[in-house]
């Protein structure tokens, strides 16, 4: 093969590449001079099906990854919620004002924590 013909970036990446080589030195040299969503090496489709492997592509062959938790973190939007008590809380200690009493309690906390 042409040196560089795998690792130009205006070649375009596929959502799966299949390579059929028991050489090694082979698949390292397709896996390190290509971009593709997904590697099968001597199989085809068998890394689709497998539900600990992310699957997905990279630039027009698609963005992100599904399946299992890959595809919940990929199509999720995390939104975090802390919902203080009304009332008194610990926290409540260390916003100002600072009294003696508060100023005690947090020299007592830097010294533990």
């Amino acid at each position: 093969m042409p040196p560089g013909r795998f690792g130009t970036s205006d070649k375009p990446r596929p959502l799966a590449l299949y390579i059929f080589s028991n050489q090694k030195q082979f698949q390292e040299k397709i896996l390190r001079e290509t971009s593709s969503g997904a590697v099968c090496i001597n199989d085809t489709v068998l890394q689709f099906t497998h539900p600990d492997l992310p699957f997905g592509g990279v630039n027009h062959s698609g963005i992100g990854k599904a399946h299992g938790k890959y595809g919940f973190m990929a199509f999720s939007n995390e939104k975090p919620i802390l919902k203080q008590k009304s009332g008194f809380a610990i926290s409540y200690v260390l916003h100002p004002p600072y009294s003696v009493l508060k100023k005690k309690i947090l020299d007592w906390m830097i010294q533990w924590f």
